[in-house]
């Protein structure tokens, strides 16, 4: 570690009190995982970010194929480093920034892994209230992806399909009907797509 090196936060500090000093780890500093290796495809487990990316038929988790958690966490430290910097520039004071992947993670998937279980009672599982959002589709010829989201969204889509009469089905005629019969939707959609 950087303190075994001589260069710990309180001897950078001693040399210039002003330092953005900034410690980023795993699990964080303390408890029970603070000292193990991290590697990406752990933290995309332990997150959720692998059961959230889960296959809906068989329930197996799925990884990310690009190391998500490690380019979060940069992008995050870069954004407190730069709010460190704002606090020295006003205030003249150097800080320690500590960040961990995890937690960054957890963060990061907050709407994902809660949209769901907002509410006691309603609560929604989070790998199927995120279905709307694969929108990947095979054709014949490949994949395309497609989303309509507002009403005249749909209406495009479903003229583009050439299921106009769609357009005012009451399982589809306003954005919560689609989200509500979203399998529906994406079956259709689907089945149109690979004719």
């Amino acid at each position: 570690t950087i303190e075994r090196m001589g260069l710990g936060e309180d001897v950078v500090r001693s040399i210039q009190p002003k330092i953005i000093f900034v410690s980023i780890s795993g699990f964080g500093e303390r408890g029970p995982y603070s000292g193990q290796r991290v590697y990406d495809p752990i933290i995309q487990a332990i997150s959720g970010l692998a059961d959230i990316q889960r296959d809906r038929e068989s329930g197996e988790p799925r990884m990310v194929r690009t190391i998500i958690p490690d380019k979060t966490t940069s992008v995050t430290a870069a954004q407190a480093i730069t709010a460190a910097l704002l606090h020295r520039e006003r205030t003249g004071e150097g800080q320690h920034v500590r960040l961990s992947m995890l937690d960054t993670m957890i963060a990061y998937l907050w709407p994902e892994g809660m949209s769901g279980l907002n509410f006691v009672g309603n609560e929604v599982d989070p790998a199927k209230a995120q279905m709307g959002l694969d929108l990947v589709f095979k054709t014949v010829d490949g994949y395309i992806t497609a989303a309509a989201v507002t009403d005249s969204e749909w209406a495009g889509l479903c003229r583009a399909l050439r299921r106009e009469e769609l357009i005012a089905d009451p399982v589809f005629r306003t954005p919560a009907d689609r989200s509500t019969n979203q399998t529906e939707r994406r079956q259709m959609i689907t089945d149109e797509l690979a004719k």
